[in-house]
Order: structure tokens, then sequence, then C-alpha cells
């Protein structure tokens, strides 16, 4: 009687261990990053497991003389991967920007992250991301590019520009070149966020010549910071237009 009392405890507790762990597998299985590591020494080291590297660049940033990072990359979370036109696949996870300082030591450390700046590419448009740079003032360009198969008309290309300051990445200009395939109606925008002007240029492919020059003043209490980027809702940003 004991050992039948016994054996059934030991049976007992391996049945718990054995659920335990198996929740605890599962529970392991289903967590999913969210954003790119707080600091690391390298890119390996900074970007979460299972995510790909879309881009990666380094450049001098806030002046201190040490090569800086910005990575851009996206988690490959299934339950955000469909398919959607002609049985392509459509990875619709963020594509996170993470901008990170070197130090002294070695290591890198996040400064900050952007979720909404860079957006995935769609199964019907070609790679959004043209290329990030980071010139000898420490001024970071984004390029993005815009075509799609079907769905819309207009093309073209548009450039972010920011700057540390005061503890901040602030927005500084914005450059844009937008043409239309159904009339062939270009505009050039470049936005100046420092001296608060932007300057319109329309023209049609019809003609190598600018058409007309539209300058304006506008009204900003303070730059936006790279969170105030959001092109979630197409390629283009239009909340941060005068």
């Amino acid at each position: 009687m004991l050992f039948s009392k016994l054996g059934f405890l030991i049976l007992s507790i391996v049945f718990i261990s054995v659920e335990t762990f198996s929740v605890t597998d599962a529970e392991e299985q289903n967590v999913v990053d969210t954003s790119l590591n707080q600091e690391g020494k390298s890119i390996g080291e900074l970007v979460p497991k299972n995510w790909e590297i879309i881009y990666t660049c380094k450049g001098d940033i806030n002046n201190n003389s040490l090569e800086d990072l910005i990575i851009v990359a996206q988690s490959n979370d299934s339950s955000k991967i469909k398919n959607c036109c002609m049985d392509k696949m459509e990875n619709t996870n963020d594509r996170v920007l993470g901008i990170f300082f070197k130090n002294r030591n070695g290591k890198y450390k996040k400064v900050v992250e952007a979720r909404t700046l860079v957006p995935y590419k769609m199964c019907n448009a070609e790679e959004p991301l043209s290329s990030i740079s980071i010139n000898e003032n420490g001024v970071i360009s984004i390029d993005l590019h815009f075509w799609m198969s079907a769905g819309s008309w207009s093309l073209g290309n548009r450039t972010y520009k920011y700057r540390y300051q005061n503890g901040k990445i602030v927005l500084i200009g914005i450059e844009d070149n937008i043409a239309k395939r159904n009339t062939g109606e270009i505009i050039k925008t470049r936005i100046n966020f420092l001296t608060r002007k932007v300057i319109y240029e329309y023209g049609n492919f019809s003609s190598n010549e600018i058409d007309s020059i539209v300058t304006k003043k506008f009204e900003l209490k303070e730059l936006f910071t790279i969170n105030a980027c959001d092109t979630s809702m197409g390629y283009y940003s239009k909340n941060l237009l005068p």
C-alpha cells in the first residue's frame, strides 16, 4: 500500500513537471520581440533573433568623433506575414529604425527608435527604402522611393533630413519629387524647417523646363522629432507638410 501511494505521488510530480515545462516552452515560443535591443557591441547584439536586417549605416551623428550606427530591421512575426496579390507574401511587421550612439567603451546605446518612418514593402511595389547616409556634419538623410505596379499613378522619391540637436533627433528638411504617369505633372517640393520656408516647383514630362515656382513661409513652434513622421497609411507622410 505504501509503495502504491509512493508510486502515485511520483507519477503526479512527473506529470505536473512535464505540464509546467510544456506551458513554459509554449510561452517562450509565443514571445515576439517588438523592439531593437538597447545596447550591444555589434549589429548582431542589437537586432533580435529571427529579425531581418534591411539597412545599416555608420557615421558620426553627435560630433564626438565616434562612428554611430543606424539600423533598420523587421520582425518575421508570422501573424503579420500575409498572402497578398499574385500569391506573394507581404511582411506587414513594422520596419523599426534605431539610432545608436557609440560609447568610448565600444558599446552602442540606443538613442531613439522610430516605428512609422520606414514603410514595409508592399507586394505590388518596389522596395521603398533607397538609402540612408550620414554626412560630415552629422546630418542623416533617409531616401524613400515610391513606385507601384497597380493602385496609384504617382511615382517619386522623398528624402527626410535629420540632425541631433538639444538631445533629440529632429527633422530639418524634406526634399520631394513626385510625378504623375497619367497627366505628366511633376511637382518638386523643398522644405526647410530651420528657415520655415517651402519652395514648390511645377513642371511636366513634356518639357524639361520648370513652368512655375512658388515660395511660401510657414509657422512652426518647434522642430518635429523623428517619431513625428508616420508613413503607415502610405509611403509618404503628409502630416509633416506645411
